[in-house]
């Protein structure tokens, strides 16, 4: 299945498919936010971090900030 859209609710990301469908939530930290979303991947950046989630909500890759 495939992301049709992402969104913050409160303090969590709650990712969906195409037909509206909730796919999984993430729940974010005190400095956690959505950078944006793709048909297969979620950016979520938490402290100087980005983790990428694919359409399944397992985590992908962490990209280090500084």
């Amino acid at each position: 299945m495939a992301i049709g859209h992402a969104e913050v609710r409160g303090a969590n990301v709650h990712v969906f498919d195409e037909n509206g469908r909730q796919l999984y939530m993430k729940s974010l930290t005190n400095k956690g936010s959505l950078v944006g979303f793709t048909s297969t991947t979620v950016s979520i950046k938490i402290g100087p971090n980005t983790n990428l989630y694919d359409e399944k909500g397992r985590l992908i890759k962490t990209i280090f900030g500084k």
